[in-house]
């Protein structure tokens, strides 16, 4: 923030106006850095890589458009609402001198988990240290900001597909509980269901003539689905040849498949393998968007 020095001789500047200009004297400006240790303390600002305001805390999933915290790209191309996975990360500014713990507990009711992960942190002149919560009480000491930039709390590492609670605890130096909070979160540790045949002719693995129209099924399916696509191997061919249809999709296909075909004129004789990639709408690991999964089908042209 910006603070001004008014200089003024034999009488003094009146203290509630900072843009006074002295008969006799000077000013002088400068910027000076205080640390976040106490604003907003207490709180979980970001969960999983997003900021907690662009989590919905009935559904756990993320609001329609919502972005990374810190790259401010947006989770889904489409603007749709995403669930999480793998690593969460938990952020938040630190209270002096409190310590404080973060428990997970299943939405639906149970026994709240204690995350005691050993986290590394990053100090603010760019080295690096490890902090350990305490092994009795399950409770990190919140660090002063240069020593942990970041303002890395907590990191959860997940599984399963289900709705849980988030609660940061915060603790005074008397050990006395001072404040919660909790967020919801929806998880979603399964891969897109995918699956691809050809069903013309000789079938997968079959030769073909150069001209045929090959064609077949294709699962893609997802709970948080977000999109396929369809290629073939090796890119030998002309632009234009080569493209099945379809080639890409935003909308799962149907529980026993959709169709699809390769027009296979003008293209090289070769041995070829059709390629599908499913990716779901998944934020993994605090930093990234999607489980995807290959699969392929091979054929020959002749």
């Amino acid at each position: 923030m910006r603070i001004r020095a008014i200089l003024s001789w034999a009488s003094a500047a009146p203290c509630g106006d900072p843009n006074y200009v002295p008969t006799w004297g000077n000013r002088e400006e400068t910027l000076i850095f205080i640390s976040p240790t106490g604003a907003a303390s207490g709180k979980i600002a970001i969960l999983g890589g997003v900021a907690t305001s662009q989590i919905q805390n009935a559904t756990g999933m993320t609001v329609p458009g919502a972005v990374f915290a810190l790259n401010n790209l947006q989770l889904d191309a489409y603007g749709r609402s995403c669930a999480f996975g793998g690593r969460v990360s938990v952020q938040g500014l630190p209270v002096a001198g409190h310590t404080y713990k973060v428990e997970v507990t299943p939405a639906g009711g149970g026994a709240p988990t204690a995350v005691v992960t050993k986290l590394f942190l990053t100090r603010g002149d760019g080295t690096t240290h490890w902090h350990n919560a305490d092994p009795g009480t399950g409770r990190f000491a919140y660090l002063p900001f240069t020593e942990n930039v970041n303002n890395l709390l907590a990191q959860w590492d997940t599984s399963g597909s289900d709705l849980w609670d988030v609660r940061l605890s915060v603790y005074d130096a008397a050990s006395n509980l001072v404040s919660t909070d909790t967020h919801r979160i929806q998880l979603d540790n399964v891969a897109p269901d995918v699956s691809l045949a050809i069903t013309s002719g000789t079938g997968s693995c079959g030769k073909f003539r150069v001209g045929d129209t090959i064609s077949g099924i294709f699962v893609a399916r997802d709970l948080n689905f977000g999109s396929y696509t369809l290629y073939v191997e090796p890119n030998v061919n002309d632009p234009g040849e080569a493209i099945p249809s379809p080639s890409s999709g935003i909308v799962q296909t149907a529980l026993a498949g959709d169709t699809w075909s390769l027009d296979t004129t003008g293209m090289r004789p070769c041995g070829y393998v059709l390629r599908l990639v499913a990716y779901d709408r998944v934020v993994m690991n605090s930093q990234s968007i999607g489980h995807h999964i290959p699969t392929s089908v091979g054929f020959c042209l002749e």
